[in-house]
């Protein structure tokens, strides 16, 4: 703001206050990967100290990921990666891309995780050879391979409802031998749900009576088989 000094004609700068406070500024840091995005993993060690049966139950603990399901008759699960969901986020089992022919609506909840090494998460843009739709990131289970001579592993579990009951029963098998130029993975896992309970303050209705909620149950199975030949130390 300018202004004359009184008797001398000579102008004077003087300073006024500016009304807009500024706060600063606050920068948030990654980490990046070849693409640009974020990526996170999951280890096996995780799932299998949180009991994570399922990939939707695993990936929940993963930052900027949420769990959901769409509700109404088919009731599937869904994964949402920074708001981008299953059209938008493709899912791949050892980098071979997940398609159902009909409407290619996955349910992520059909996909058990004991025999996974990890699963690889990708968040933002990803590469054009994981396929059409990655505008939210990718999804990729990586499967167990042997790394001893002979090695193997047996599972059993239960869960149990609010009431206290048994609700599913879980079983895993796995075998696996690694030679110096071929190895053989085979495993078996199984999960049977009678469903989930309602809460006890749940008034029955001509619709749905009380206890386990009316077609909740699943029985889910998966049987993978694995050889590999390494003729040297690079290629496999």
């Amino acid at each position: 703001m300018a202004g004359l000094l009184p008797g001398t004609g000579i102008a004077q700068e003087t300073e006024q206050a500016s009304p807009v406070f500024t706060l600063g500024t606050v920068v948030l840091t990654g980490k990046a990967n070849a693409q640009g995005g974020t990526a996170s993993t999951v280890p096996a060690e995780d799932i299998a100290r949180q009991n994570r049966l399922t990939l939707d139950d695993a990936l929940a603990v993963v930052p900027g990921v949420e769990v959901g399901n769409t509700g109404l008759s088919r009731n599937e699960r869904l994964v949402f990666v920074h708001g981008f969901d299953r059209f938008q986020v493709p899912l791949s089992i050892d980098s071979i891309r997940v398609y159902l022919p009909a409407d290619n609506r996955l349910d992520y909840g059909r996909f058990l995780t004991p025999d996974l090494a990890e699963i690889q998460m990708q968040k933002g843009y990803v590469s054009v050879l994981n396929g059409p739709g990655g505008m939210g990131g990718a999804i990729n289970l990586v499967t167990r391979q042997p790394t001893e001579p002979f090695e193997g592993e047996a599972r059993l579990g239960v869960e149990a409802g609010n009431r206290g009951d048994i609700s599913g029963r879980s079983g895993y098998l796995s075998l696996g031998m690694k030679r110096e130029q071929f190895w053989l993975q085979g495993s078996y896992l199984k999960r049977d749900s009678d469903g989930f309970y309602l809460s006890r303050d749940f008034q029955p209705r001509p619709q749905q009576g009380a206890g386990l909620r009316d077609y909740s149950d699943s029985e889910d199975s998966r049987l993978n088989l694995k050889a590999g030949w390494t003729p040297n130390a690079s290629d496999e």
